[in-house]
């Protein structure tokens, strides 16, 4: 019973997704620390946040596909610094509901 009501959420939110300001709440903090990232990063973050809205879901392992990956072959090791990753992916696993970190 336990395994699929976690399928459920993940069905849920890959259907309705998330509403655009639950999404920024989440990534407030992160931008507050870094006002200035470059161009390119600014990209990426925008890139994430749309999907995120899409899907209600990302998990640290889809940064390293090929959407993820038009900005550094590298995903996102290739753009951010070791404090900006550790942030970015703290806040992504916030959005996933199996992981039992997931905020409302």
């Amino acid at each position: 019973f336990y395994p699929a009501t976690e399928d459920l959420a993940v069905a849920l939110r890959g259907i309705v997704g998330l509403e655009a300001e639950a999404v920024e709440t989440r990534f407030a903090e992160f931008s507050k620390r870094w006002p200035n990232l470059l161009p390119h990063q600014q990209k990426f973050m925008s890139m994430l946040k749309q999907h995120i809205q899409q899907h209600g879901i990302i998990r640290v392992e889809t940064l390293y596909e090929t959407t993820f990956t038009a900005f550094s072959s590298a995903g996102p090791d290739g753009l951010f610094d070791d404090d900006q990753l550790d942030s970015l992916f703290a806040i992504i696993k916030t959005f996933d509901p199996v992981s039992g970190a997931a905020l409302s």
